[in-house]
C-alpha cells in the first residue's frame, strides 16, 4: 500500500472508532493524548495545542529530528529539535509527519 492508501484508511479506521471526520490535526492529537498518559478528559484551548505540537515531536523523534529530554512538573513529555528540517515544503513536511503517524499506529497494532 502507497503512504496515501495507507493515510486514507488510518482515517477512516479513527473516524470510525471517534463518529467524526479525521485529519492529521486531530491525529497528532490523539498521539499526544496517547503520548500524554493521562487519557481522554477535559483539556483547555492550550493544553490541546500542547498535545497536537507533543504529537507533532513524538512524529518528528521517529525521524531523527526531535529528542525526548524528560518531563515536566506536571509529567508532560519534553522533546527537544536535534536536526533541523532541510528546506521542505509544506506538503513534504505534512507527508513526512503522515508516514510517521502510519508507523506509529502500525506499532500499536490499530492500522
Amino acid at each position: 500500500m502507497t503512504i496515501s492508501e495507507n493515510w486514507n484508511k488510518l482515517c477512516q479506521i479513527l473516524g470510525e472508532k471517534y463518529k467524526k471526520d479525521v485529519d492529521l490535526t486531530h491525529i497528532l492529537y490523539l498521539i499526544g493524548i496517547q503520548e500524554y498518559g493521562k487519557g481522554f478528559q477535559q483539556f483547555t484551548k492550550e493544553e490541546k495545542m500542547e498535545l497536537i505540537h507533543l504529537g507533532a515531536c513524538v512524529m518528528l523523534s521517529r525521524k531523527g529530528f526531535y529528542k525526548k529530554t524528560g518531563v515536566d512538573e506536571r509529567n508532560f513529555p519534553l522533546y527537544e529539535r536535534i536536526a533541523f528540517m532541510a528546506q521542505l515544503s509544506v506538503i513534504e513536511e505534512t507527508n513526512l509527519l503522515k508516514e510517521a503517524a502510519i508507523e506509529y499506529f502500525k506499532e500499536i497494532e490499530i492500522l
